[in-house]
């Protein structure tokens, strides 16, 4: 979003001073961009009051800094063990001594697991993990019963914190997650498979090299058995159902998206058509409905709705800002869902930092002024139970639970937990959710869009569902778009084929990607950084094959302070930044894109 705009054009010519600083005033003011354009006349919807609240700073949990907060890292999580008890789990961030096993290169921390007892306000339970490095490492199971990672082996946890070891795996566990009913785990593992040629001459054929592989396995978390595999070219981090994973293709006159269902490239189909000059979102909200977000054609709004995976839709919400980094909890049964989003905040605020409390204003990082908004809805009709905002954001962590019955809510803000209480779901709806999960919503009328959705910028064509047509079919019935080529598509994540039951239906992903950075320092005898370099000096080559250097920069930095040095100047000065060996680099361009999540949107 941030590269498209003339806002950011303009202050693309302003030189920021450090990474850190850099960082999050792309992020920030991408989406405080959002907050200027945005309608603000629309009144806010009216925010839930929590029935409890239970400050976490008196059981050991004293926050996270603003740079942990907007990093991605694996940092803290809040699950409920049942209606009484929350588990919160979060960095100890403390001295540790070191396995000897512990390779290098880890990075090696304590995580604390408190169970808190919502009556008491105490700590029930609680233990340490050993974790080996700043990825996440807990996903909820069925009730009671969650998913540790320690690097490459995965543990079960129940509601006493006793741990069982499920599985430890020979390769590198590059990405973990589980369906939306908990009973399946996914992962993706390194391989390297032998890559063979064929010598002409002789007839023969010889093992030239192993050429890197991501495995992709379907695990019953009861049982451990692999259902299915596929295999890609590099890692998907893929969010996914038992049944199948959804991806998008994008109409050759843009601003048309096509998502798609299923689990190979035989059985996809079409859930749905939207329009929307930013890519969709897409997330599962249970085994069989899907979430898709998306930009308003007409303004910044943003909306979100819900389709069941054969292509009927179910219910739509919209959200008068920009939302980002949607995420969803749910209930034991998936009857009640909890969908969380990032925008900028609304009543705008500078958030104080301690990082430098010697540097002056102008020096200091200024980090994304956003909130986060909660959304408790029936997920059959899309009814909502309950709406709050979260001031201190965490990306890419579970900071809200939803009780197994759906009867509470659990939100993480900074150091208190709240609770909230949800009134009982109705009949009406308990009837139209089993007829959702029976796979038959059309038995039951539509939910209801939400009050905010018939706002302006929206239209009847926004959206066309498949109502159950096969691809060819739902091409035919939208008269309004051409037919498309398949060289005229491009894939969320490439095209996906069929799944593998055995060695020769074993489907194959193609991964592309635009760019590819590599870093590196170049020294002489003495470790002084070498002068004058440029891109005829270096050679890169992937699998023995020459690769072409589109683009070279160097950056070069006076100040080389030994290793000794570095850590007796931290030692003397423990607020003094780290020397600033990175130039200043253009606003929301070049490498920012790459550590700035929040900005990388388009």
């Amino acid at each position: 979003m941030c590269r498209q705009t003339s806002y950011c054009t303009s202050k693309s010519q302003s030189s920021l001073k450090g990474l850190t600083r850099r960082l999050f005033y792309a992020a920030g003011f991408c989406l405080l961009f959002s907050n200027f354009i945005c309608g603000q006349n629309a009144p806010p919807e009216p925010l839930s009051q929590p029935a409890k609240q239970i400050d976490l700073s008196n059981l050991g949990f004293h926050g996270l800094p603003p740079l942990e907060r907007f990093t991605l890292r694996g940092n803290v999580t809040v699950h409920f063990l049942n209606r009484e008890h929350v588990l919160v789990t979060f960095d100890a961030r403390k001295l540790m001594k070191r396995v000897p096993e512990t390779a290098t290169g880890h990075q090696d921390r304590m995580i604390r697991a408190e169970v808190v007892d919502i009556a008491s306000g105490s700590i029930s339970k609680q233990t340490e993990w050993y974790v080996h490095d700043k990825r996440r490492y807990l996903w909820a199971l069925t009730t009671g019963k969650l998913l540790l990672r320690k690097l490459n082996s995965l543990y079960e946890i129940d509601s006493e914190l006793n741990e069982k070891l499920l599985i430890t795996f020979p390769s590198e566990l590059l990405w973990v997650d589980t369906t939306p009913d908990g009973k399946h785990i996914i992962v993706e593992t390194a391989l390297l498979v032998p890559q063979a040629s064929k010598n002409e001459a002789t007839g023969k054929t010889t093992i030239t090299a192993k050429r890197p592989r991501v495995k992709i396995d379907y695990l019953d978390a009861a049982t451990l058995t692999v259902e299915r595999s596929l295999m890609a070219s590099g890692s998907l981090e893929l969010n996914t159902s038992n049944a199948g994973y959804t991806d998008y293709v994008r109409s050759s006159r843009g601003g048309v998206w096509l998502v798609r269902f299923g689990m190979g490239q035989e059985q996809r189909r079409p859930i749905a058509r939207v329009k929307s000059p930013c890519t969709p979102d897409l997330r599962f909200a249970t085994e069989n409905t899907v979430f898709i977000g998306r930009c308003s054609n007409n303004n910044t709004a943003y909306s979100g709705s819900f389709f069941s995976v054969a292509g009927y839709p179910l219910w739509r919400q919209r959200w008068e800002q920009l939302q980002h980094f949607p995420t969803i909890a749910r209930s034991e049964d998936a009857s009640r869902i909890a969908i969380g989003t990032v925008t900028a905040a609304r009543d705008s605020h500078s958030e104080a930092t301690t990082d430098d409390a010697d540097e002056t204003e102008e020096d200091a990082p200024r980090w994304p002024d956003v909130e986060q908004e909660i959304r408790v809805v029936e997920t059959a009709t899309g009814k909502l139970l309950l709406s709050t905002r979260v001031k201190t954001v965490v990306l890419n962590n579970p900071t809200f639970a939803l009780a197994p019955l759906g009867e509470r809510l659990a939100v993480l803000d900074g150091t208190m937990l709240s609770i909230f209480d949800l009134p009982v779901m109705s009949q009406d709806e308990r009837a139209k959710f089993v007829a959702m999960a029976a796979g038959t919503p059309e038995l039951s009328a539509p939910g209801a869009v939400s009050p905010a959705a018939g706002s302006q910028g929206e239209s009847a064509e926004d959206e066309q569902a498949a109502y159950g047509k096969t691809e060819a079919e739902f091409d035919s019935a939208a008269s309004s778009e051409a037919p498309t080529s398949d060289a005229e598509r491009t894939t969320s994540q490439a095209s996906v084929p069929r799944s593998a039951t055995s060695h020769e239906q074993r489907s194959t992903f193609r991964v592309g990607t635009n760019e590819v950075e590599v870093d590196l320092v170049v020294t002489d005898s003495r470790g002084h950084p070498v002068r004058g370099l440029s891109a005829v000096d270096f050679k890169i080559q992937e699998d023995g094959r020459p690769q072409k250097i589109r683009y070279f920069h160097g950056i070069f930095t006076s100040l080389q302070l030994s290793r000794k040095k570095q850590v007796q100047r931290q030692l003397m000065h423990p607020r003094r930044r780290q020397p600033r060996t990175y130039s200043a680099t253009k606003f929301c361009e070049g490498r920012i894109k790459r550590w700035s999540p929040l900005c990388s949107i388009s």
